[in-house]
């Protein structure tokens, strides 16, 4: 509550050339807040973050987390570290945005990921992989196999049609 709205927007635009000269990132989505003690404590509340001041070093202690809202408001993920995976960020976004189309391939990947709380991000679930790579293959097999189909299909009604008009020119 004592920080002036220019001090945080200095302590943001320096965190944001730090993490975007070696990422590319423009910050927008970033938001730092500043407020009355009250309104601190009920955002900080509803977004479930705990933070207490140390007296001896004059400063407020608290995790260093990303929230990741859906699109309604509500809390999705807290992915807790010093640095944050790209692939961690970019499949709790993907996993956020309910609602919002995304591609198969984004819905393969967030479907063979889950996130492990106590690593404190996504992991690769074995299980899910070998479901998605036996589907793969029952889809190309199935589509082998029409092929075949489709051509003895072909083959077939080549042969019965041959079969009719040497009938035909047989009975005149």
């Amino acid at each position: 509550p004592e920080e002036s709205l220019e001090k945080t927007a200095a302590k943001r635009a320096s965190i944001l050339h730090e993490y975007g000269a070696s990422r590319g990132h423009d910050g927008k989505g970033w938001h730092f807040l500043v407020g009355t003690k009250e309104s601190i404590a009920k955002v900080a509340a509803a977004a479930g973050f705990e933070y207490q001041y140390d007296a001896d070093q004059k400063q407020w202690g608290h995790p260093s987390v990303v929230m990741i809202t859906k699109p309604d408001g509500r809390m999705a993920r807290y992915l807790y570290g010093l640095e944050f995976a790209p692939n961690d960020l970019k499949i709790g976004l993907l996993e956020a945005s309910e609602g919002r189309s995304i591609s198969t391939i984004e819905q393969l990947i967030l479907y063979c990921y889950h996130y492990d709380p106590q690593g404190g991000k996504y992991v690769l679930v074995a299980m899910r992989v070998m479901q998605v790579g036996a589907g793969g293959v029952a889809v190309i097999l199935f589509s082998v196999l029409a092929l075949f189909w489709m051509r003895e299909l072909r083959k077939s009604k080549s042969k019965n049609k041959k079969t009719e008009a040497t009938e035909l020119a047989e009975a005149v």
